[in-house]
């Protein structure tokens, strides 16, 4: 990572918690010395703002994403069992048999 995006990434640091909690006016005053110190553009520099805040948020909040598992591990290795049994068909073919074959 060069200097200016090391600068950058530590002033987003400090300043987005202040955002965060700044009022309307105040956020204009931060995004101006954002802009100021880094020469970036003010649209860019609030999408900044906002995902980092939201970087933040999500890893937080939902750390397991996807699916929720519908079998366990036992149940999925008799599962693949029997599916190997069978010559390894579709699962359309699968579910049916899987009751008769267990």
């Amino acid at each position: 990572m060069d200097k200016d995006r090391e600068f950058e990434m530590e002033l987003l640091r400090r300043l987005t918690k202040e955002y965060n909690m700044a009022n309307k006016k105040r956020k204009s005053e931060i995004l101006s010395e954002y802009v100021e110190l880094t020469g970036v553009n003010r649209g860019t520099a609030q999408k900044r703002f906002r995902r980092f805040l939201l970087r933040d948020t999500i890893s937080k909040k939902n750390p397991q994403r996807g699916r929720r598992k519908i079998y366990s591990i036992p149940h999925t290795e008799i599962i693949k069992l029997c599916w190997e049994y069978l010559l390894c068909p579709c699962a359309e073919r699968l579910h049916p048999v899987l009751s008769d074959t267990i």
